[in-house]
């Protein structure tokens, strides 16, 4: 069994980072020649569109994890949560409702607001415990952390938000299921084929990829196409990893003393909701085109 205390020690806390930066230096960077050699039908065009797609499936596993972890490291009102953090993790299937409620109910997140109840007679809140765990004792810190965990409950709410839909992250991870098809759009009336919004106006979906979507219970079949936001997916995984940095670093430290000097020192993020708000700005007018049909 690995315990708590090598969890939160060993736990790869900067994994995301690593891979968005990793992956932002290749998108900007002309491919090695030798791609060339070693991979048969090389082209460039579909090498730099295959990286932007590590990005956004990257954002969206960073996502998914923080809400793996937020839901697994919330206590109960002693201050206790599972010692068995990893078998926990593996066995007790995702929280899509919890997530879904989140999303749904301004509300449901008021109950990190409640107090937890330590054994030696100290109390915190439940966010407090989560993403402030012992930083809440020091006094120059207390003024910070409640407008932080306000900040927090928004963004757990906006990335709640964006994880309703998770037809294209599916489409991702199993078969690769989504494809570069179209270029451009535009409308045109179906007698006279004239474009309805005037000769040269066009929708660009240059950068884009599609999927497809089947519903059963409706009977509606959809073809989704989404611009590629590449900038915003690399600004909300750094805004994952910072929520994630803050549920494991403190803990890491606190549950692992013979490891780190006594005045050693740790960053924490404190969160703004404006500062969210600039991470979750689209930089695209027009960022998706469905076509339904039955």
């Amino acid at each position: 069994m690995i315990d708590k205390n090598l969890f939160f020690n060993q736990y790869q806390l900067n994994y995301f980072n690593y891979k968005q930066n990793s992956l932002e230096i290749l998108l900007k960077k002309k491919p090695p020649a030798k791609l060339k050699h070693q991979i048969f039908g090389f082209d460039e065009e579909e090498y730099k569109l295959s990286i932007q797609c590590d990005i956004r499936q990257t954002y969206f596993q960073a996502l998914e994890t923080v809400f793996e972890l937020f839901f697994v490291l919330s206590p109960d009102i002693n201050g206790i949560f599972s010692e068995e953090i990893i078998e926990k993790l593996s066995t007790s299937g995702f929280s899509y409702d919890k997530i879904k409620s989140i999303y749904e109910n301004e509300k449901y997140l008021d109950y990190l607001n409640n107090t937890v109840h330590y054994p030696d007679k100290t109390k915190s809140k439940v966010g407090e415990f989560i993403f402030y765990f012992g930083i809440y004792k020091f006094e120059k810190y207390k003024p910070l952390i409640p407008e932080s965990i306000n900040a927090i409950k928004f963004a757990l709410r906006c990335l709640a938000e964006e994880f309703q839909d998770r037809r294209e992250y599916n489409c991702y991870k199993h078969g690769l299921r989504i494809i570069p098809a179209l270029k451009n759009i535009s409308f045109h009336d179906p007698a006279s084929w004239e474009n309805i919004l005037g000769e040269n106006v066009k929708f660009n979906l240059d950068n884009s990829m599609s999927f497809y979507s089947y519903d059963k219970k409706t009977n509606i079949t959809e073809w989704i196409t989404k611009k590629f936001d590449t900038n915003r997916d690399i600004r909300m995984t750094k805004l994952c990893s910072n929520l994630i940095w803050n549920m494991i670093k403190s803990k890491a430290v606190a549950f692992n003393r013979g490891k780190h000097k006594p005045d050693a020192k740790i960053e924490v993020m404190f969160f703004g909701i404006d500062e969210i708000k600039k991470a979750m700005k689209r930089n695209h007018n027009f960022s998706e085109f469905i076509v339904e049909y039955k």
